[in-house]
């Protein structure tokens, strides 16, 4: 891609389930390590990587990361959004590229960019002369990344720590090797709370430990505000809808039941069996909670039923793994500042995508069918069905925010 002459933009991607303090330290530092003088976040829609529904709608969730000093937000399409890392990080990169950023920062346990590189060559490496050794682990039932980090350490003589936002930053490196991107490359070490914390101690916690809080009652609200930016805050405090995994479990079993044994080997992610397991649970469980903790297994963890739930939710069958790649050719804009306005029009300027800003008006102009575009609609619409602050045709009739 071209890269622009008087801006210097750093990409950031995220889920902001809700902004809180650790993402503003990533903020600031990703500006800082890459002298960047603009931010522009590519950011799950209203459903996310790790099998939930966002806790507030996608728009309310960018303004919220504007006011806290993001400049521009555009949405991830929710088929990378909730894929696996692999394909949930080319998705991300491959729209970072296209807008022509000069760098792309991420957060990781390690923070240790070189480390992370050379794991990935390592992984790369790996997949290639122990596909088979991998494969045989697998049957007997060993998780994926324990099977890689186990070759990782008795071949190569490295130990590394398969966590969450690791796992990610491997992801994000490996798509950048895929797509040859121009853009540097660097990681934010996480400060204290991982991913998965449910504790909120200090000035930062994990935005898991966040939705826990509002699922409480009462909602220790002085404790929540401890751990946001302030705008953010307000924002969540304000709201009065938050969406979470159960309240989708009628709609959830609609869909396992309408799909049957078949319809649900077509679903992107169900493999050996795991279609049988969900039809002999969902009449045993009280809740989607429950139906995770009934399938779950060594080999399948929470994090991949609950995607998988997701996905049969919104209908995403694994045939369209071939295909999406050529269908990202647009974003979404969803909330934007004065820097961000600048930021667009350096993408239109030198990017190598079209920007949407009003969809029932822009896609008269694009003029092509888009699988991708038709399911974050019709995604949203699953979504209002829940959260009911968004309309179902809210993606036609929603303009981005400008704060």
């Amino acid at each position: 891609m071209q890269r622009g002459y008087y801006l210097k933009i750093c990409g950031l991607i995220a889920e902001y389930n809700p902004f809180h303090n650790g993402h503003l330290y990533h903020l600031e530092m990703s500006k800082q390590q890459t002298a960047a003088d603009y931010t522009v976040a590519v950011m799950s829609g209203h459903f996310l990587q790790r099998g939930e529904p966002a806790l507030l709608d996608k728009w309310t969730r960018a303004a919220m990361a504007v006011r806290c000093g993001v400049d521009l937000v555009v949405e991830l399409p929710v088929y990378y959004a909730t894929a696996s890392a692999q394909y949930f990080a080319e998705g991300a990169i491959a729209l970072l590229d296209r807008m022509a950023v000069d760098a792309v920062c991420f957060g990781s346990e390690s923070g240790d960019i070189e480390l992370l590189q050379t794991v990935a060559c390592a992984l790369q490496d790996i997949d290639q002369k122990y596909g088979a050794e991998l494969a045989r682990a697998l049957q007997g039932g060993t998780p994926y990344h324990a099977a890689r980090q186990r070759v990782l350490r008795e071949q190569y003589g490295i130990a590394f720590d398969f966590s969450a936002n690791n796992i990610l930053a491997i992801s994000y490196l490996r798509a950048a090797k895929k797509y040859n991107i121009s853009a540097n490359l660097a990681t934010i070490k996480r400060r204290s709370a991982d991913y998965h914390d449910t504790a909120i101690s200090g000035d930062i916690a994990s935005a898991t430990a966040i939705r826990g809080q509002l699922d409480r009652r009462p909602i220790d609200w002085q404790r929540i505000a401890a751990v946001m930016p302030k705008p953010a805050f307000k924002t969540l405090y304000d709201s009065s809808h938050y969406a979470y995994l159960n309240d989708f479990k009628t709609l959830v079993n609609s869909a396992i039941i309408r799909a049957g044994r078949s319809g649900l080997e077509q679903i992107r992610g169900v493999s050996e069996g795991l279609e049988n397991r969900l039809i002999d649970n969902i009449s045993n469980v009280m809740s989607l909670e429950d139906l995770v903790e009934a399938v779950v297994s060594k080999r399948y963890p929470k994090t991949r039923i609950r995607r998988l739930l997701i996905n049969i939710l919104l209908g995403i069958e694994r045939e369209r793994v071939q295909t999406a790649e050529q269908h990202l050719d647009y974003a979404r804009i969803l909330a934007f500042n004065e820097n961000g306005r600048k930021i667009i029009k350096h993408v239109k300027r030198n990017g190598d995508l079209t920007l949407f800003s009003n969809l029932a008006r822009d896609l008269k102009k694009y003029r092509k069918a888009n699988p991708l575009i038709d399911l974050d609609v019709a995604a949203t619409g699953i979504y209002s069905q829940v959260n009911h602050a968004v309309h179902i045709r809210s993606d036609y009739a929603m303009h981005p925010i400008e704060v």
